[in-house]
């Protein structure tokens, strides 16, 4: 991009262009997936697919949700919605329930085998992130901090 700044990254390769910059940081995202594999042992137990995976999470993170709301946080139709409900349900790991205020409506929620997945899922990944950051030197542990913050505000932004 020519804008001035010193993209450095280290003695051995001065990056040229904000965009090859990016380029950068997207391989180095990938290798920090490829590390993840094979160590969270969590996830090779799990009998779910990508999409039920993810409904499990937004529940853990809502509490209860209805089918509608399930819908538009996950970007899918509502029987695809109903569908993976449905899925979760029969492994035991989602229950329905009317809604008190409005008979008509269900409502979803984990059960304890579901909110003890999630739970297990989400605390595999903090360890090992925790691991790998305990690692880490004050100074690069700090300049990491700063780029997180910065990515969260711009994500933060986007959303809106």
């Amino acid at each position: 991009m020519g804008d001035g700044l010193d993209y450095s990254l280290g003695k051995a390769h001065t990056v040229e262009t904000h965009d090859e910059l990016v380029d950068r940081i997207m391989e180095l995202f990938k290798g920090v997936a490829r590390s993840r594999q094979g160590i969270a042992p969590v996830w090779l137990e799990v009998d779910l697919s990508m999409a039920q995976v993810r409904t499990l999470m937004v529940l853990s993170c809502e509490g209860q949700s209805t089918i509608g709301q399930l819908a538009e946080t996950l970007r899918v139709s509502l029987p695809t919605a109903s569908h993976l409900v449905d899925r979760l349900v029969h492994a035991d790991l989602a229950e329905r329930a009317e809604d008190p205020s409005d008979r008509r409506r269900m409502l979803v929620r984990l059960t304890p085998g579901g909110e003890d997945l999630a739970g297990r899922l989400r605390q595999g990944n903090q360890k090992l992130y925790r691991l790998w950051l305990s690692a880490l030197s004050d100074d690069d542990l700090a300049a990491l901090y700063q780029g997180l913050q910065a990515l969260v505000r711009v994500m933060a932004s986007a959303t809106k």
